[in-house]
């Protein structure tokens, strides 16, 4: 799927292209619900560990909607990708205008994920966000 607002970087490896799907899916595309983006892109029993916080696969589809609703992404760019078997790295960063502040915002984040076939088993994510006080949390909200 190509997008303007989301840049890529050549990045082609199988996962590599799941998981981009996955994000421009979540934050540009109206097309699927946040429980069809559950459903197809993360394993029944995913966990995550963002920003410090332990989130099972129904708090995690919170965030999922919450961002949704919350934040506009206006770009997203691909650092960085590796992926090796079943694990995939990445570098992004996100670019918007938050709902709740109304302030910009940009977020670069650091994420590792185990895949299941081709569904999300586990991720692991750390970010920082730069503008408004209330919107630090923006990348990890529930």
């Amino acid at each position: 799927m190509s997008d303007e607002r989301q840049v890529r970087n050549d990045f082609n490896g199988r996962l590599q292209t799941l998981f981009q799907d996955f994000f421009f899916n979540w934050v540009f595309s109206s097309a699927m619900s946040d429980q069809e983006i559950m459903d197809r892109y993360f394993t029944p029993d995913f966990s995550a560990h963002i920003d410090g916080v332990d989130l099972d696969k129904d708090q995690f589809q919170s965030r999922v909607g919450r961002m949704r609703r919350e934040a506009i992404v206006e770009h997203q760019e691909f650092i960085e990708m590796m992926e090796e078997g079943d694990r995939l790295f990445s570098m992004h960063s996100v670019r918007g205008q938050s709902l709740a502040s109304g302030q910009p915002f940009e977020t670069r984040a650091i994420a590792f994920f185990i895949f299941k076939g081709d569904r999300i088993e586990s991720a692991y994510l750390n970010s920082a966000t730069k503008g408004a006080p209330e919107d630090a949390d923006i990348a990890s909200r529930s």
